[in-house]
């Protein structure tokens, strides 16, 4: 008996599916995914996004010195690059504030300030804490004001100005650079040292250490990084510096002198090296440079 079968004939079947729905994917990696954001934030590379504009990297972060005569022995090559120091000799207060009101200062994020000797040697110290304060009012929304206390000078009592100074930091806010105990002994006597002899301006040492409190606040000094090639060449010429041993070389000493090279003495390269001393036996000197010569 034949089993029955079905035959299904496709071109005349009406049977329907549900139409497929088509979407559309994209795979993208992670790493393809953060440069279309990073595209997205700065526009595709312009610098003009959304009304803001991208400084470069070397105009932003700036530091900027300002002050009077104090500040002129400063010397830019031992600072960083990304420090300007302006100087103003014989100005006070309230010029230093015209100036920085004036000039564009939009690129600096720190801002020191040094200034009110002047005014205390010209008996207008009292117009200083307010000066001061419309100064740090003026700038405390753009960048980090930074106040120094002044150095002792000789022609005036700098005692009150500083006391301003310090009452305006603790009131509003700015950072404070104590610069006066930096240049005062124990027992409150002047370093004149640091002065040159008509005790107000610095001296270039004066100046290094006017620098050096600066920039335990502020970092200002120029990072100074040693490489490998530097550190080998230290450490040959610390070795061959001296003689192989210490004692009573004298001998030694006077041939590399009179020579004028280290080791370009034959004479010494013969009997130092290849002979043996008759005083104590070693065959690394001769017998007139033992260092035992003073026990005979």
């Amino acid at each position: 008996m034949e089993t029955p079968t079905r035959s299904y004939d496709l071109s005349n079947d009406r049977t329907t599916f549900p139409a497929t729905q088509l979407f559309d994917v994209e795979i993208t990696s992670p790493a393809l995914q953060t440069s279309q954001n990073t595209s997205e934030l700065t526009g595709s590379g312009n610098a003009h996004t959304n009304g803001f504009v991208h400084k470069p990297r070397l105009e932003q972060n700036r530091t900027l010195l300002i002050g009077d005569s104090i500040l002129k022995g400063i010397s830019k090559r031992g600072l960083q690059s990304n420090v300007d120091v302006r100087t103003l000799p014989g100005k006070k207060s309230r010029d230093i504030y015209t100036r920085l009101l004036t000039d564009d200062i939009s690129k600096y994020t720190k801002i020191v300030i040094y200034v009110g000797g002047n005014d205390a040697a010209s008996g207008t110290s009292r117009s200083v804490y307010e000066t001061l304060r419309s100064t740090f009012e003026a700038l405390r929304h753009q960048c980090t004001v930074y106040l120094c206390t002044l150095c002792p000078r000789t022609d005036t009592d700098i005692g009150p100005v500083n006391e301003e100074i310090q009452k305006l930091c603790m009131e509003t806010g700015a950072v404070l650079i104590d610069c006066y105990h930096s240049f005062i002994y124990a027992d409150k006597t002047t370093i004149r040292p640091f002065y040159f002899k008509d005790g107000i301006n610095l001296c270039p040492k004066g100046s290094s250490r006017l620098v050096s409190t600066i920039n335990t606040v502020t970092p200002i000094v120029k990072f100074k990084h040693t490489s490998a090639r530097e550190l080998t060449h230290r450490v040959a010429a610390a070795r061959y510096s001296r003689p192989p041993w210490t004692g009573a070389t004298y001998g030694i000493r006077d041939r590399f002198q009179n020579n004028g090279r280290q080791f370009g003495n034959r004479n010494f390269q013969l009997r130092g090296r290849w002979s043996t001393c008759r005083r104590c036996g070693l065959a690394n000197h001769s017998t007139e440079d033992c260092r035992n010569h003073r026990l005979w």
